[in-house]
């Protein structure tokens, strides 16, 4: 193991780069110099073999994060578009569970809605936000593809809601940069439901 040892009487002080950047730049102004050297002038240890490997691993690293970063920005605004385009169609399911179960509104937490138990009887809380709203997609998705085809809501179509929740959870677990889990989402003409990398809606 090298150590190296500074003189702190000296009037000459050492400044480590603190970004990735100047850190690769130093790497490969050392390698340049050191590689115009003759061998027996160079420094011995690390080896010049060594420092160029680690410097090969630092820059693809480094790429690999800007292209991560790249890519988590797309899905966030994927995620966003998508969901701007589910909500009225959200507007209109949840006008529709209401209107089908009016006598026991309590079924609908099976879509992912909330419900609260009043002096009037139970009412529906409303998503009040995006989060909330994506939830609704996918539960609402999961349950009408639960449900025979003659027992499902008609409109908005299944086929359209289920698209979108796909988008949803791809987008959604593509920018927090992994896959999140796995979530069954049907699709018309599948007997069984597909799956796909996200994460099922919280109950």
């Amino acid at each position: 193991m090298s150590s190296i040892q500074l003189d702190s009487t000296g009037v000459w002080q050492v400044r480590w780069p603190k970004k990735h950047a100047l850190i690769i730049a130093l790497v490969e102004a050392y390698l340049a110099y050191e590689s115009n050297l003759p061998p027996e002038q160079r420094v011995s240890a690390p080896a010049l073999s060594q420092v160029q490997e680690a410097s090969d691993r630092a820059k693809t690293a480094v790429a690999a994060a800007g292209s991560g970063e790249a890519i988590r920005a797309t899905a966030a605004e994927t995620y966003r578009q998508t969901m701007h385009q589910a909500r009225p169609l959200l507007e209109i399911a949840l006008l529709r569970l209401k209107g089908k179960y009016a006598t026991n509104l309590a079924q609908l937490e099976n879509w992912g809605l909330a419900t609260k138990e009043g002096k009037r009887g139970v009412s529906v809380r409303k998503p009040a936000n995006q989060s909330q709203s994506a939830n609704f997609l996918l539960s609402y998705v999961a349950q009408e593809s639960s449900r025979p085809e003659e027992d499902r809501i008609a409109n908005p179509p299944l086929e359209q809601m289920a698209a979108l929740a796909e988008t949803v959870q791809q987008s959604s677990a593509a920018r927090k940069g992994g896959r999140a889990g796995d979530y069954a989402v049907w699709r018309p003409g599948v007997q069984r439901p597909t799956t796909v990398g996200l994460s099922p809606p919280a109950t």
